[in-house]
């Protein structure tokens, strides 16, 4: 069973295609998703265009960041219209920053009106569910995690391959109303080769420390690979997406006590 929130249709503008990247194609891309984003009514999908944009410039290499900040969001903001401030709002969503919230907040001024979704979006959003599932050899684990906004629910499970250098090997994002269903199907593995599964609740600034493990782990791979800028005939599409999201909630989360793992320990 496999479990996804909608996501934005994937598009084949060069960034995404793996073409060198023209940056006023991308903003073009950008503005037709925009309006896509006009007609949504679920504020998660907004998070998860910002995040496909994200993942795309964290996997183009170093500088996308300064790209991001100087160039792409002023290049919206001058346009301002209705689509490039959708975009804004959903880039502020997930942005480590504040130069997408700022410009948002300048265009809103001028009264470019925003989409729907963006008063749902400002609302708190708050864990609810942490859990670890881990085969009684501990080469597996998988970490369950779910978040509440505005009365929607959703949430992630991350598969950590232990023996890979603790590297995440696959993200779930679902809907948070299937939780029995995704930890049923944990579950069901249990038996298969002998397999013992245990269930643990470990608490938030655990957790944190656990996924951001698995996800750093997965990047610094996927930088040694010969090509990590595209998906192997294995990999899933989703994960870098996903990837994004995730890290944008697990920020919500009390900062861990201890250092962050280093690659492999």
């Amino acid at each position: 069973m496999r479990v996804v929130a909608p996501a934005p249709e994937a598009c084949d503008c060069p960034g995404c295609s793996g073409a060198e990247l023209d940056p006023a194609e991308l903003i073009d891309d950008l503005i037709d998703g925009g309006a896509h984003l006009l007609g949504c009514a679920d504020p998660l999908e907004a998070e998860l265009f910002a995040a496909n944009l994200l993942a795309l410039g964290n996997q183009a290499g170093e500088g996308f960041a300064e790209a991001l900040a100087g160039g792409i969001v002023p290049a919206l903001e001058e346009i301002g219209s209705r689509e490039a401030l959708a975009v804004l709002h959903a880039v502020a969503a997930l942005e480590d920053g504040t130069a997408a919230a700022d410009a948002a907040r300048r265009l809103s001024g001028t009264g470019v009106p925003s989409p729907g979704w963006v008063a749902e979006l400002g609302e708190p959003v708050e864990p609810e569910v942490f859990l670890r599932f881990a085969d009684h050899r501990d080469n597996l684990s998988v970490l369950v995690v779910t978040f509440t906004r505005a009365g929607r629910s959703h949430g992630f499970s991350v598969n950590v391959v232990h023996g890979d250098c603790h590297s995440a090997a696959e993200i779930l994002l679902f809907p948070g109303t299937v939780l029995d269903q995704v930890t049923d199907m944990i579950q069901s593995a249990e038996g298969v080769s002998d397999l013992v599964i245990t269930r643990s609740s470990p608490d938030p600034e655990t957790f944190r420390w656990e996924v951001e493990r698995a996800l750093n782990a997965r990047a610094d791979h996927d930088r040694e690979a010969d090509d990590p800028a595209g998906p192997t005939e294995d990999d899933n599409p989703d994960y870098h997406l996903s990837a994004e999201l995730l890290r944008a909630r697990l920020r919500l989360l009390p900062a861990p006590s201890r250092p962050p793992a280093r690659h492999g320990d």
